[in-house]
């Protein structure tokens, strides 16, 4: 959390004055809206212009590269810090260490899964490959930008760290409510399992 403290530290058109909140929470507004619109190319891409696999894949990648360049543009720019939060030498340690630590979390839950017999694996030809990779760049790296990078670092910045935690989870959650088969039940849990958890590793 030492690390994360420097984060909140507002400055540039979040700096601390008049009408701070709302200017924070104007900035995180303008900043959801900027990347939303990005995210939004390759949908059209893929459903308006070509079904092409390399295509799609091409346009996911191209996606990510361009919401996480404009994330650091105007931080740079507008908030006038540097952008440690994505800062190259820490992640050679960070980087696998997200990925078992998710990992894990994700196996437990498949486990529990399995022992309650709600579950089973069987073995399958991986059929819609461009699907399934764009997916995972959508949540390895788009929903992260959205959920932890914007709205949990701002709201942070706004209302202190275990506010922004807590309701950025319960929004994360919420965000999962038009997954096919969602419930209240099965936000909330995700609110919690991958929301405040992730949150506070982060």
């Amino acid at each position: 959390m030492n690390s994360f403290h420097a984060l909140t530290q507002t400055s540039g058109v979040i700096a601390p004055g008049r009408w701070h909140i709302a200017r924070i929470l104007g900035w995180m507004l303008a900043m959801l809206v900027v990347t939303v619109i990005e995210l939004s190319l390759q949908s059209i891409i893929r459903e308006k212009l070509t079904t092409s696999p390399t295509v799609i894949i091409s346009a996911a990648f191209v996606t990510v590269a361009l919401a996480y360049g404009t994330y650091v543009l105007l931080v740079r720019r507008l908030e006038k810090r540097p952008v440690s939060e994505l800062a190259l030498r820490p992640a050679i340690l960070e980087l696998p260490l997200g990925i078992l630590i998710g990992g894990g979390i994700t196996a437990s839950v498949m486990l529990v899964l399995l022992a309650l017999g709600d579950v089973s694996f069987q073995a399958a030809t991986w059929t819609d490959w461009a699907h399934d990779i764009r997916e995972t760049l959508g949540t390895g790296f788009l929903e992260e930008l959205l959920a932890r990078l914007i709205i949990f670092r701002l709201l942070s910045c706004a209302f202190g760290i275990r506010t922004g935690v807590v309701v950025s989870a319960a929004l994360f959650g919420a965000a999962h409510l038009h997954n096919p088969g969602a419930t209240i039940l099965s936000s909330a849990a995700i609110s919690i399992e991958a929301g405040l958890p992730f949150f506070w590793f982060f």
